[in-house]
């Protein structure tokens, strides 16, 4: 099983290469006594997202009673406050539903691989390769990443991230590259993966049945932006190897890129409207 950096909770392993995603960690669910009910709304996270992409591909909303009261958190919930909990929750996630962007909004995941860097030989060019930790070489590349939703899951590939698998490499590429490794090449390394992916194809009908009789949903996401990193054995210094922005998601990154390093930026000072 594949454990993401980003999540810390799992749920279950059922497909050939799977990354795990759940909505609750159950060391977080509270208990019955400590509950409080939401004062103010929180953004929606990772988990929340990709329910969002899956119904909002099928033109329709989440079931938001289902969802909610399959929860954890939710059965922990004193019965006398489920009622305004519910409600509560069920505004806010309606709210977040609507407010949803499927080309800006995408899921960010985070990853372990193992890597390898290969220098050129009389057979070929330098190639640069990652892996799954619990995949080997005789298994099809196939990553999924599960997110929980009630007893069923949505199951999300995304379908281009195999041609970053595999990457031919030009002589000064490798060099820059294995520059900035404290591996030797020809030797695997672990390494992270960010990714940024869109979901664009759920199908709503024909769940594949797990062999414990989950129901999972399918839905096939593309990479807007992806990057691969190293962490530094000795100082734990994050050294990024290459990344990737599609050309379809190169505007928009730029605009988030410009308004994270200077969020008052976007906004016209008072006094600038008042300048001729």
């Amino acid at each position: 099983m594949i454990r993401p950096r980003n999540i810390k909770s799992k749920f279950f392993v059922f497909l050939t290469v799977i990354l795990i995603f759940t909505g609750v960690n159950s060391a977080s669910v509270p208990a019955a006594n400590d509950v409080m009910l939401l004062k103010e709304p929180e953004p929606p996270g990772l988990f929340e997202l990709a329910v969002f992409g899956f119904f909002r591909l099928g033109g329709m909303a989440p079931d938001y009673d289902h969802w909610i009261k399959s929860r954890k958190y939710y059965a922990s919930v004193p019965d006398e406050l489920k009622e305004e909990y519910f409600l509560q929750k069920s505004i806010e996630l309606g709210a977040q539903f609507s407010n949803y962007n499927l080309d800006e909004d995408l899921l960010v995941i985070e990853t372990e691989v193992i890597a390898e860097l290969k220098a050129a030989t009389e057979e070929g060019k330098a190639v640069f390769s990652f892996r799954f930790p619990d995949d080997d070489k005789s298994k099809p590349f196939n990553p999924v990443f599960a997110f929980s939703y009630g007893p069923d899951v949505i199951a999300l590939k995304v379908i281009d991230l195999k041609f970053f698998s595999h990457m031919e490499l030009s002589e000064s590429q490798f060099k820059r590259m294995e520059s900035k490794l404290d591996y030797s090449s020809d030797q695997e390394f672990p390494a992270i993966l960010h990714l940024r992916v869109k979901p664009h194809f759920a199908d709503h009908k024909k769940p594949v049945l797990s062999p414990d009789k989950t129901k999972q949903y399918i839905m096939e996401g593309k990479v807007g932006y992806v990057n691969c990193v190293q962490e530094d054995y000795f100082t734990h210094k994050k050294v990024e190897l290459w990344d990737y922005v599609a050309p379809w998601y190169k505007e928009i990154y730029e605009r988030l890129i410009r308004e994270a390093e200077n969020p008052e930026g976007q906004y016209p000072h008072p006094y600038d409207l008042f300048k001729d």
